[in-house]
């Protein structure tokens, strides 16, 4: 048979498990404060890097490394800028247009002919129906100019008004503030025009001056 331990065994075995108990309690005391400690002086003695950056003005905020503190000067010219900026427009010069020339073409479809323009010895386009309009202001230049229409006959399939005289193709040089097709009779600067009943080519050169 196991023999029970006595009651006076117990007892120190019971006492002993106290101590021990104790040891390590005092023990976990200790090195939780000396942590404690530890974390306190680090903290105090020595600099943290900041959690995070704030813009610069913000109450308890530490300047950037390296940073340059603008002067006073520098800070009431800047100041003075953004009040003017929000209070005061500066209106802008308004931009002079001048006129516009342009090249339209008018009359009848199928006359037989074809009519090229160049001006300032450039070539502009070919014109053999109504309703074409090519603006040529960007071809002039200041004081004198000139516009050549060359005119040829075209197959006969491409007259459909052989003979008739009152069949005409009509090419204008035209000016005003805009190429629009409500002008005036007197923004037009010179007319070119070649009817069904012709029946040979034709080359014709003006010259005009430019105006503002």
């Amino acid at each position: 048979m196991t023999q029970k331990p006595s009651a006076k065994a117990q007892i120190a075995k019971a006492g002993n498990d106290v101590v021990k108990a104790l040891a390590d309690l005092v023990l976990l005391l200790l090195m939780l404060g000396a942590a404690g400690g530890a974390g306190y002086w680090f903290g105090t003695t020595q600099r943290m890097a900041p959690i995070q950056m704030v813009g610069p003005g913000t109450p308890g905020a530490m300047p950037a490394p390296n940073a340059v503190t603008p002067t006073k000067a520098e800070t009431k010219s800047e100041a003075s800028h953004e009040e003017r900026s929000d209070d005061v427009q500066v209106a802008s010069a308004p931009k002079k247009h001048g006129k516009k020339y342009w090249v339209e073409s008018s009359g009848s479809d199928y006359i037989g002919y074809s009519i090229k323009v160049n001006v300032n010895d450039q070539d502009v386009d070919n014109f053999f129906a109504p309703g074409k309009a090519v603006d040529v202001t960007r071809l002039l230049k200041a004081g004198q100019n000139s516009i050549t229409f060359n005119a040829q006959v075209l197959d006969e399939k491409f007259n459909a008004h052989k003979g008739d005289a009152s069949k005409k193709l009509v090419v204008k040089l035209i000016t005003g503030p805009a190429v629009q097709e409500d002008y005036k009779p007197s923004d037009v600067v010179l007319t070119y025009q070649r009817n069904a009943g012709q029946s040979e080519s034709d080359t014709q050169t003006f010259t005009f001056n430019k105006s503002n």
